[in-house]
């Protein structure tokens, strides 16, 4: 978790954020401990639940990190402007802010050049983009529903959503054989057209191809 951090705002955005919270805690300890617990209970979370993109489950603790980060930078920029204003002449009051916030300017600029070319989905799994919109223009039935393994139900339900291909379908992705086995004979004893997108063996029904789906009947 604390990779995936580093991974968003840097050592440099992580310090910053630091700063922040400590700065809240000083000056506003109501609002410090409720974004730690939020920011507590979402780290934890993402301890506990154990899956391979549990960056996205944890997108609050970025956030709260980048609220953290915000004070950690209107604080420092209040220290330089403090220092400067004290030590040096007011005329370089102003160019001291410039100076300060351009050169924090670099730290989202190097992490877009950095984190770009690991977060661009231009032409990532094109061929199950492909797949799923091949699948959808087959002639299957109104009101069918199709049951998917865990891959095969990522581009079918993201064309059904975002593109509204096939709205009518019942596209289902579930837990376990003995859970597909349920669904497929409680679908089929009301009648509704069953197609598989996975592998169930030993089934006692008539099977068909259409396509790279199973027909169930």
């Amino acid at each position: 978790i604390g990779r995936l951090a580093l991974e968003q705002f840097g050592v440099v955005g992580v310090v910053l954020a630091a700063l922040g919270m400590l700065v809240l805690i000083k000056r506003a300890w109501r609002m410090a401990l409720i974004t730690f617990v939020a920011f507590a209970g979402y780290w934890f979370y993402g301890l506990v639940y154990n899956v391979p993109d549990v960056n996205v489950f944890i997108i609050p603790v970025f956030l709260i990190m980048a609220v953290w980060l915000g004070v950690g930078v209107h604080e420092l920029g209040r220290l330089i402007e403090s220092l400067v204003t004290r030590y040096l002449s007011l005329s370089t009051h102003h160019s001291s802010r410039i100076t300060y916030y351009s050169f924090l300017v670099l730290l989202p600029l190097s992490l877009i050049a950095t984190n770009f070319t690991s977060i661009n989905q231009r032409d990532r799994d094109a061929d199950l983009e492909e797949w799923g919109r091949y699948v959808l223009a087959l002639p299957i039935p109104d009101h069918a529903a199709i049951l998917a393994d865990s891959e095969k139900i990522a581009p079918l339900y993201y064309l059904q959503v975002t593109e509204n291909l096939r709205p009518d379908l019942d596209i289902l992705v579930l837990g376990d054989e003995a859970q597909y086995r349920q669904e497929l004979d409680q679908r089929l004893s009301a009648g509704q057209p069953v197609y598989l997108a996975r592998f169930l063996p030993n089934l006692p029904y008539r099977l068909r191809s259409l396509g790279p789906l199973v027909e169930v009947s």
